[in-house]
């Protein structure tokens, strides 16, 4: 179940985010942004849940408490206070949901644009805009994590290799090549990358470390 709705969480995340960048190469956004597009759909339902579950407990009729003698005081009902605590907790995470949906960035043939919920925000880069990209892999416990670095002259920075197929990568880095931008490759660990591969899986990979 926890894989179906991964992945089917994730297929209409992508096409989602793609919805305004028609005829990409790749599309693709940070781990910590994809966790948190994955996670709020389901803190969304809970959320629902336990409001309509006790809702009824905080809509208790208005009882009078005795102040003095003779004298009673009308007590407030929940009623108020738990909307507005649950209207405020649906909001951050509506906010936060819309927010990591907008947060990506897309690689196209002739530029790379970086989009972000707040417009000032977004900016479109193009190829001759990168310093230097950084192809290594780096070594845990299971294997190695590819990393795809692109560094741009103004200081920022993203990983290709987050969500983007090795074929995609492959595809970029000619274009890089072609707009001779200086490419650093570290094979360190590059066996730790393709040690579980079968051959046809392993050699792209390969192609792409002995550019």
């Amino acid at each position: 179940i926890v894989l179906a709705y991964m992945g089917g969480m994730g297929t209409l995340t992508f096409k989602v985010i793609s919805r305004n960048s028609k005829g990409y190469m790749l599309i693709d956004t940070s781990v910590l942004n994809y966790i948190m597009l994955m996670v709020i759909p389901i803190l969304l339902v809970i959320l629902l849940y336990i409001y309509f579950k006790f809702r009824k407990d905080a809509y208790e009729p208005l009882e009078y408490t005795p102040v003095y003698s003779g004298i009673y005081k009308k007590n407030r009902s929940n009623k108020l206070r738990y909307n507005l605590v649950f209207a405020g907790l649906f909001t951050v995470l509506l906010v936060a949901y819309l927010y990591g949906i907008n947060n990506y960035y897309a690689v196209f043939e002739d530029r790379i644009e970086k989009h972000n919920l707040l417009n000032f925000k977004d900016k479109t880069y193009s190829y001759k805009d990168i310093e230097e990209v950084s192809i290594y892999v780096k070594e845990h416990k299971s294997g190695g994590s590819l990393y795809y670095k692109v560094y741009f002259k103004d200081g920022y920075k993203i990983n290709l290799a987050t969500f983007g197929s090795i074929y995609d990568l492959l595809d970029i880095t000619e274009i890089v090549k072609d707009n001779n931008v200086k490419i650093n490759i570290d094979h360190k660990h590059f066996n730790e990358l393709v040690e579980d591969l079968a051959d046809e899986h392993a050699k792209p990979y390969r192609i792409l470390f002995d550019e």
